[in-house]
């Protein structure tokens, strides 16, 4: 299972993270600022860190790719 999670960075969307991955998903985490993500003890296999904005949807579409579901943690 693979989910894309945007405003993956934020208090909300890191938990949903940590649930996705704690059930072996794959998870997309989404946000602006994603590179705090990546050596935080997260299992960096199942991480895929996309740095885009929402506003823009050649970011949004490219985060969306191959994912089987969506979380929003948008604020």
């Amino acid at each position: 299972m693979q989910v894309t999670i945007f405003g993956a960075t934020g208090m909300v969307g890191r938990q949903l993270i940590i649930h996705a991955m704690a059930r072996g998903w794959r998870v997309i985490a989404f946000g602006r600022q994603v590179e705090e993500l990546i050596d935080r003890g997260l299992q960096q296999d199942l991480l895929v860190p996309a740095k885009g904005y929402v506003f823009d949807s050649g970011d949004v579409k490219k985060a969306l790719k191959g994912s089987d579901a969506v979380l929003s943690a948008l604020g």
